[in-house]
C-alpha cells in the first residue's frame, strides 16, 4: 500500500507585481508565479541555478546575462510551453 503525506504549504507574497506561493518540500524548490500584466521580476541572478518555467496561461519573457562572455540570452514562452534557462 502506498503510504501518503501531506505537506502545509507556506504562505505566499504579493506585491504590486502579483503573487508568489512557494511549494517547497525537501530539496525541491517550486514555486507557482502569478504575474500581472507587464510585470519585471528582475535584478538578481544565480550562479548555479537553473529555472524550468510551465507557462499556464498568458506569454513571458526570460532575458538573462552570462557575465563571463557577455552574452545576452532571450527566450519568450506562451501559454502550455516549457522555458528552460541555464545560470551562467
Amino acid at each position: 500500500m502506498t503510504e501518503t503525506h501531506r505537506v502545509p504549504v507556506e504562505q505566499g507574497y504579493t506585491d504590486d507585481r502579483g503573487t508568489i506561493l512557494p511549494l517547497t518540500h525537501g530539496d525541491a524548490n517550486v514555486q507557482m508565479i502569478w504575474s500581472k500584466p507587464g510585470a519585471l521580476r528582475a535584478n538578481h541572478y544565480h550562479k548555479t541555478d537553473t529555472h524550468t518555467c510551465y507557462l499556464v496561461s498568458g506569454e513571458m519573457m526570460l532575458k538573462s546575462k552570462a557575465e563571463i562572455n557577455k552574452v545576452d540570452k532571450k527566450a519568450t514562452g506562451k501559454c502550455h510551453e516549457i522555458i528552460f534557462s541555464l545560470s551562467i
